[in-house]
């Protein structure tokens, strides 16, 4: 029996055990088919296998739950992992059959959390469904298995991978190709088998000194000159082609699915460099696009690669015949470049001569393999022993400027300040001088941008006086004319940002990837678009990119300044200059799709123009009214006055590239600003992603030019109904639709073309920074939601009338009473169009058209039907409930009649919201998950949660009420630590996390009923459920003090419960956190002590002590937080368990109470042993 690395259990070897070490072909012989071992018979590889909703949003379930939720890719592996059993090769746990996750076990150990259970990585990387590690039964050795989807006969990568597997080429110490350890058969598939070696992606053993970066060109030169001997061309040479062996290095070993950690799901430790255990032998792996020659074969070939890193001479349709070999040194030099030279800027310096030569554009000028050997020999021999221990470090790739500023990480812990929180509370001077927290961010790395070549204008850089506060010249400076006083904080405002390339003094944008250039799909592709042999193509509308500035984690693409669509400063002034929009448009999407990129993400947000004709002193990033003086933009030139502008397609995030013999059709879910009906549903088939651009083409002209310019471009109407049909094989290509507009535009004599044009001023009436939200296409629960036609902010309809049902009762059926909207839901249902633009479906009676469900042909009791159920309880004005369309998730929408940037509660609650903050556990702060912004409101998304004051479901035991007031002061604590005070506590805003409570939901509405207008029913209790989740919510009251901010306030409050030094006109200044402690106090009792009466008077010293008259002889949170814990104490956990009835409870008679509380201890009995909570 051999031992389980991961769990510390045995394994049984499988059914036909390897006693010995047979080589692979004996192996892949012993292996050839199940039936020969009397194992499993081979399932067949699960592609049908659906992707569930659960494992698409974490958010919809805990995260303990979420983790146990096995991935598609996972499921597939679980599904065959029996065969594999019987083939020799056992899964981790997480893959067997009958798994339980290890943090739901009795017998798991208690000090580990959720995510220190190996078990608890999920296996979920890119590569996912064709790689995953193993342990081989016969001798308990760590293996990696790769899947490929074809017998073993029939690949080119498993006969390449068994020949330099042989005796013969193993023993030469130049073959430094991973060896295939076997060769596992299946009808229609093959496994083979690795070692499993560690990929050089992570910083965690990253090159600590020179020698040891040459040792790794040595060797790989080696291996690559051994491959090229026996005519092998691996075609494939890159970062991530190259692996190491580094047992030594890794005393616990290192996790297959997180670098980061090690074989048992911790953290690494014990780290040794390379040099400690006296160097690495490093491997290259995948063959996939490998090709071996024969000793007569010609070397030419024409055959595309799927390759990482691609040499000029094997890139565009019409490429001659090139040399493998010779693109080979191009990638390797290339890699070296990468890893060495702008990783470990400076250090490596002295390869750049032999890196220069491999990655010549000229192929013939190019060294041979051996060649580059020897010339990097000579580079190596230059070093002495000391100098070669010299230590490096990893940086950013260096710039044009000298001074290397070291990277210092992308500020994600910058917090939100006091003046992030209480911008209105200041003048405008001072609020202008207060930089907010994307800006202290881009703040942050502005030396080391400006190090490679790139300064930020002055309000971000080190040390900046604003230049209204300068005093140059005794001016007195008026700060609404100051460039430096436009804030940097459009909903962009952490993704980009514009800048000055020092070398030439041109203005550029940055824009920010959160991963290293290697592994960026968009960088790639953007990359590739701009290099001279596309460029050249007129057709070529993609953005441009002039540079990428690398960092370890990020990396920055450098882009020309152009100027959005979305402003109407220089929008269309003719037909003839939007048709040249859609021209160009179309002309650079068949070009995209001629060189099979998918763009997956047309919208008018993606769509810039070269403006800088147009705008005599250009335009400001960050307010589109304004030039880049920061005055308000004057002399601005039309078009047709420049002679045209030149438009460009970009974001290519979404964006995919095919080979050209791959499949085109595809299953992936894009985050695109619009989607063609094809891309929406969870079972949907696969789809073609260019069919796709048609429609989204289509509708971004339907938006920009027939529905904002009513009347104008009716002629386009035919063009872009085809181009948008919902049959995606209606629609025509781009190079048709291309065809198609040029008859349209050719019907237009010269002069039509001039013909002026006017925007529908009605229907646009959005700021910039608002309008970057049009043209949303959402979906939920495989319904499509399409908005043909863009949807403006309409304003809260305050001036809704009040009609003669909303004034007085009239004496009429109920059917006919419930059919009618009262003056609330009216205007719930005149703001619902925009709702759905957001992303956010309101009930259907508050949808455009609603009719009442029970005048359908069916005869439907009106009190059956969940939209008979009015919404007029109070605060209907200010809270509804929603469904979010991207994911189905029920939410509570809370309306604030302000700019989301004006209101102090929005400010507090994205604060509580954070990252930081909600990784401790008792923030009880209800989370934020979104807010939907207008011109003159905001609104806030929650998720929808159950109010206490109902008090259904009851509390069921006394453990349950005490951890609803553990919970209670555990945030006010948390709260108090912050220098928050709430200033509104109250019965009505705890809520609690009503999900595994209640099966069915519950309506926001009728409380009794569920989300489906029935009666609750099957409910749960708290104990049953192992606990519920408690929030505190309403921060509109709430203030957030300074650290050496006075606590004493003198401001009234709208609170519900009010401590005695609050009340009074002449009162002195109070402490607001002592008045919580009053207010919570008073809350918690009626909760408890008052509701369940006889039950708790054990609390009562402690709700005494928070709402003395006394201020100063109240308990702190802390304090009471500590009182309750030695209350609770003095119970036994049978006690907690014990049965409590609220007051209003149906009364029982001896007879009653004996049964119902042999039932309830019986029931106690099985939760607690389920969920061990009290």
């Amino acid at each position: 029996m051999t031992r389980d690395p991961f769990n510390n259990q045995h394994i049984e070897p499988a059914t036909l055990p390897r006693s010995s070490h047979p080589s692979f072909r004996d192996m892949s012989k012993a292996t050839q088919t199940p039936e020969a071992q009397g194992g499993n018979t081979w399932p067949g590889w699960p592609d049908d296998e659906p992707a569930l909703n659960e494992e698409l949003d974490p958010s919809i379930t805990d995260y303990a739950t979420y983790l146990a939720i096995l991935r598609r890719p996972e499921r597939q592996w679980a599904k065959i992992q029996p065969w594999l059993q019987s083939q020799g090769y056992m899964l981790r746990p997480r893959f067997r059959p009958g798994w339980t996750p290890s943090w739901r076990t009795g017998t798991a150990r208690k000090e580990l959390s959720v995510e220190d259970r190996e078990d608890a990585v999920p296996h979920d990387h890119v590569y996912a469904s064709a790689t995953i590690d193993a342990i081989r039964t016969s001798d308990g050795r760590h293996v990696c298995l790769k899947r490929i989807a074809c017998r073993a006969e029939d690949s080119n990568e498993v006969s390449l991978m068994e020949f330099l597997s042989q005796p013969e080429q193993s023993k030469d110490p130049r073959n430094h190709a991973i060896p295939l350890l076997d060769v596992i058969h299946a009808p229609d598939h093959c496994f083979l088998v690795f070692p499993v070696f560690r990929a050089l992606f992570s910083l965690e053993g990253s090159f600590d000194t020179i020698g040891e970066g040459f040792d790794l060109v040595s060797q790989t030169l080696e291996g690559l000159a051994y491959l090229h001997e026996l005519r092998i061309a691996h075609r494939d040479f890159s970062f991530g082609n190259i692996l190491m062996d580094a047992p030594r290095m890794f005393p616990h070993g290192f996790h297959f699915d997180n670098g980061n950690l090690d074989v048992r799901g911790r953290w690494l430790s014990g780290l040794r460099t390379r040099t400690q255990v006296g160097g690495v032998r490093y491997y290259l792996i995948d063959f996939g696009e490998a090709m071996r020659f024969g000793a007569s074969d010609s070397v030419l070939i024409d055959v595309w690669s799927k390759a990482s890193i691609h040499a000029p001479e094997t890139v565009g349709e019409d490429r001659p015949p090139y040399d493998p070999f010779k693109a080979d040194i191009y990638t390797a030099g290339e890699t070296y470049r990468k890893m060495l030279i702008k990783d470990y800027g400076g250090y490596f310096d002295t390869l750049l001569p032999l890196i220069d030569s491999m990655t010549a554009v000229d192929p013939d000028a190019r060294p041979t393999i051996h060649e580059a050997l020897q010339q990097f020999a000579k580079i190596k021999a230059s070093y002495s022993k000391t100098a070669l221990h010299a230590r490096a470090m990893p940086k950013a790739a260096p710039g044009e400027v000298s001074d290397i500023v070291a990277w210092p990480g992308w500020p994600e812990d910058e917090p939100h300040l006091e003046e992030d929180l209480h911008p209105p509370i200041v003048e405008r001077k001072l609020a202008r001088v207060r930089l907010r927290r994307p800006e202290r961010q881009w703040r942050t790395i502005q030396p080391c941008l400006q190090s490679q070549g790139y300064m930020l204008r002055p309000r971000f850089r080190p040390g900046w006086v604003p230049s209204w506060n300068s005093g140059a010249a005794g001016k007195n400076i008026d700060v609404d004319k100051s460039e430096d006083s436009i804030p940097h904080a459009s909903v962009n405002a952490a993704t980009t940002i514009d800048a000055i390339r020092i070398s030439d003094g041109r203005r550029v944008c940055l824009k920010r990837v959160p991963c290293r250039a290697e592994d960026s799909v968009e960088v790639a592709i953007t990359t590739f678009l701009s290099q001279p042999e596309q460029r050249e193509d007129s057709r070529n509308h993609a953005i441009p990119v002039l540079d990428v500035i690398r960092a370890p984690d990020h990396c920055f693409m450098v882009f020309p300044f152009y100027r959005t669509l979305i402003s109407h400063v220089g929008y269309f002034n003719t037909i003839g200059e939007a048709f040249d929009m859609v021209d160009q448009t179309l002309e650079g999407l068949a070009y995209l799709h001629e060189l099979k990129i998918a763009h997956r993400d047309i919208s008018v947000g993606n769509i810039l123009m070269d403006a800088d004709r147009m705008f005599p002193h250009g335009f400001h990033l960050d307010n589109a009214q304004f030039d880049t003086r920061g005055r308000r933009v004057s002399g601005v030139r039309t078009r047709t006055q420049i002679g045209g502008v030149r438009y460009y397609l970009i974001d290519f995030g979404e964006a995919m590239m095919f080979g050209p013999s791959d499949d085109i059709l595809i299953d992936v879910w894009s985050r695109a600003s619009i989607h063609a009906p094809e891309t929406l549903g969870d079972d949907r088939p696969p789809y073609d992603p260019f069919k796709a651009d048609i429609y989204t083409t289509g509708e971004t002209f339907r938006g920009t030019l027939v529905n904002e310019f009513k009347g104008y471009f009716d002629m386009l109407l035919p063009l872009v109904e085809a181009m948008a049909m919902t049959d995606p094989n209606g629609r025509p290509t781009a190079s048709e639709a291309l065809q198609q507009f040029s008859k349209v535009k050719s019907s237009y004599s010269r002069t039509a073309l001039h013909a002026r044009v006017s925007i529908n001023t009605a229907v646009f009436t959005l700021t910039d920074r608002t309008a970057s939200h049009l043209l949303k296409v959402v979906c939920t629960m495989g319904v499509l939601y399409h908005l043909p036609e863009v949807v403006i902010w309409p304003g809260w309809p305050t001036d809704e009338p009040y009609l003669d049902h909303d004034k007085r009762v009239i004496d009429e059926s109920i059917s006919e009473s419930r059919a009618k909207l009262r003056r609330v839901e009216r205007q719930w249902a005149k703001v619902q169009p925009w709702l759905q633009s957001k992303g956010y479906m309101l009930r259907p009676r508050f949808r455009q058209g609603w009719v009442p469900s029970w005048r359908g042909e069916g005869k439907v009791q009106v009190t059956h039907c969940e939209d008979a159920i009015r919404h007029v309880v109070a605060g209907s004005d200010v809270t509804i409930d929603a469904i979010r369309i991207s994911d189905g998730r029920h939410v509570c929408l809370k309306r604030i009649p302000c700019r989301a940037e004006d209101s102090t509660e929005v400010a507090i609650t994205e604060f509580l919201s954070q990252e930081e903050q909600r990784k401790d556990s008792r923030n009880h702060s209800i989370p934020l998950l979104d807010v939907i912004r207008a011109p003159d409101h905001c609104f806030m998304v929650f998720p929808f949660c159950r109010p206490l004051m109902y008090h259904e479901p009851p509390f069921n035991t006394i453990g349950e009420i005490f951890d609803m007031v553990k919970q209670a002061l555990e945030g006010l604590e948390y709260l108090h630590e912050l220098r928050i005070a709430h200033r509104d506590c109250s019965i009505a805003n705890i809520l609690m996390d009503p999900n595994r409570i209640f099966p069915h939901g519950f309506h926001m509405d009728h409380v009794f009923d569920d989300a489906r207008g029935r009666e609750l029913s099957a409910l749960r209790t708290r104990t049953q459920v192992g606990g519920a989740k408690y929030y505190i919510i309403d921060f509109g009251e709430s203030i957030k003090f300074g650290p050496a901010e006075s606590i004493l306030i003198d401001v009234w409050s709208k609170a519900t419960v009010h401590a005695p030094e609050t009340l009074n006109e002449n009162r002195p200044p109070y402490d607001p956190f002592k008045a919580d402690i009053y207010a919570m106090g008073e809350s918690l009792k009626q909760l408890s002590v008052n509701d369940y009466v006889g039950y708790l008077d054990s609390l009562l010293p402690l709700f005494e002590a928070m709402t003395k008259d006394d201020p100063n002889g109240r308990l702190t949170a802390s304090g009471a937080l500590e009182r309750l814990r030695t209350i609770r104490h003095s119970y036994s956990r049978t006690a907690l368990h014990g049965r409590v009835r609220h007051r209003r409870a149906e009364h029982e008679n001896a007879v009653e109470r004996v049964f119902h509380s042999t039932w309830h201890w019986t029931k106690q009995c099985v939760f607690a042993i389920s969920n061990l909570k009290w």
